[in-house]
């Protein structure tokens, strides 16, 4: 597997986190995965075959582009062969500015994005099967900056608090924040409501999840009671109740996982690289 981030422009620094480039050979050993919950809003532009479930459950084809958006639950992915993909992880202020989405909806697994999204998808997928990747991202990033241009926004208190969060890893209090800016606790879970999507404390929540399972990923080794407490939970089983919650699994059953895809990588001499947000559940019979 080939995975690697890009920075994006300084001027969608505000609304965009990074764009992010996959490129995989998929077996019946590694087509099945699980999407860990994510504190951002996924557009993702797909050149393969490949399927995820739905809200009810169903595994639905995958279109050339869509959005996966702020969710608390592990969703189901199966990947046939080689697939190619060019993403964009958007803050959820962002996703509403950008892609025009509705208030609401930003943890509904989006498929219809318009039609001068499909004719970029299109393209873009393309390029990524022919391995032209830096046209590609000049040809989303060209995109992103136009809709930014016609899309000023302001930041609001919500959007400043979740900034916030971000930057902490989710482990600045709601209250801490909310005096910081000056502003009620209920105001501000209101303002979250209306630009976020998801309640202040949720959010923080999954930040922080995404920040251990990461750092789990990147270095399977580490003590899992210090990492506890350096991320801000109240003791080791906090952690391990929200992974058994959020990736519907044990830090240390996911810590046998990262074990065995290191050393798969050294095994096939590949370089270590940043890690998806996605993990190989076939391979360890889960």
């Amino acid at each position: 597997m080939d995975y690697r981030e890009h920075q994006p422009h300084l001027s969608l620094r505000d609304s965009v986190r990074c764009y992010w480039s996959l490129s995989s050979l998929h077996t019946s050993a590694t087509e099945q995965h699980w999407f860990c919950p994510e504190s951002v809003v996924r557009l993702v532009f797909y050149s393969g075959e490949a399927y995820m479930d739905d809200t009810a459950g169903r595994l639905r084809p995958l279109e050339a582009v869509y959005v996966l958006g702020l969710r608390d639950a592990a969703m189901t992915m199966v990947s046939k062969g080689m697939t190619h993909a060019l993403g964009v992880e958007l803050y959820p202020w962002g996703a509403l500015r950008l892609l025009g989405l509705q208030r609401g909806s930003l943890n509904v697994f989006e498929r219809d994005l318009g039609q001068r999204c499909r004719s970029l998808a299109k393209a873009i997928g393309g390029l990524l099967e022919t391995g032209d990747l830096p046209e590609a991202l000049g040809l989303l990033e060209a995109w992103l900056l136009g809709l930014a241009g016609q899309t000023a926004q302001e930041p609001t208190a919500a959007i400043e608090a979740a900034t916030l969060l971000y930057a902490s890893h989710g482990s600045v209090r709601i209250l801490e924040i909310a005096e910081r800016l000056q502003i009620g606790v209920r105001q501000l879970e209101r303002g979250f409501a209306e630009d976020i999507g998801m309640p202040p404390k949720a959010l923080a929540r999954v930040i922080r999840f995404e920040r251990a399972y990461q750092q789990l990923w990147r270095a399977p080794t580490q003590n899992l009671s210090q990492l506890a407490f350096e991320l801000g939970y109240a003791d080791q089983a906090h952690l391990t109740r929200d992974f058994q919650g959020f990736a519907l699994t044990t830090p240390a059953a996911f810590v046998k996982m990262a074990q065995a895809r290191l050393r798969r990588a050294h095994m096939t001499a590949e370089a270590a690289i940043t890690p998806a947000p996605v993990f190989e559940t076939r391979a360890l019979s889960w």
